[in-house]
């Protein structure tokens, strides 16, 4: 979208009306790549933490199995 406003721009360059929707297009296109890192950055934390979760656990499976091995041996 901001390519074509920036081509529009060119064409029309007095043009107020186009001026203004092409600084709405930035401003969106901003703000949409803003909400995609944040996004990211969401999704980042969440398997972070989920990972971290599941080394807990095998960590306690693993404590557990050893007290097995020992009554076993």
């Amino acid at each position: 979208m901001v390519d074509v406003m920036k081509d529009l721009r060119k064409a029309l360059p007095d043009d107020h009306e186009v001026l203004t929707i092409h600084d709405m297009s930035v401003e969106a296109e901003l703000a949409t790549d803003l909400l995609l890192a944040d996004a990211k950055s969401s999704l980042d934390f969440i398997i972070v933490k989920n990972a971290s979760k599941h080394a807990i656990e095998a960590r306690r499976a693993a404590n557990e199995a050893q007290k097995l091995n020992r009554l076993a041996v």
